[in-house]
């Protein structure tokens, strides 16, 4: 391969999803957007997680945000895998907050990347 088209999606992070049925929309129609124009790659902004506090529990203690996003982030992945599989258009959506629990922090975070990108063979659910 000689080069790779990458399309990169700058968002206002200021907008606040209701759901994350309504993120991941959005995220699926970027991916479509990118197909069409003939991109093999999307970027998403760093740390674009940060979006999901607008729907998250109103009486959330701070302190508790980032093990929020986490457990939101093991439901958000498998859709998004899904979603690169079924475009086409690998996936590069920034970091989300993952648990690490280690002897100086027990409970603590860690911000992890992922690279998804289409698999043949991947067993994706339909709805």
């Amino acid at each position: 391969m000689e080069h790779v088209s990458v399309d990169l999606w700058a968002a206002n992070l200021q907008v606040a999803p209701d759901s994350l049925q309504s993120w991941l929309a959005s995220v699926e129609t970027r991916l479509q957007q990118a197909a069409a124009r003939e991109a093999q790659l999307l970027v998403m902004p760093e740390f674009c997680c940060a979006q999901w506090l607008s729907f998250a529990p109103a009486d959330l203690p701070a302190e508790e945000q980032l093990g929020w996003l986490a457990q939101t982030a093991t439901l958000a992945l498998d859709p998004m895998r899904c979603m690169v599989e079924q475009i086409g258009v690998a996936l590069l959506p920034g970091t989300f907050p993952v648990a690490f629990p280690s002897v100086d922090a027990p409970e603590g975070y860690l911000n992890q990347a992922w690279f998804l990108t289409p698999m043949a063979g991947c067993k994706c659910r339909t709805n």
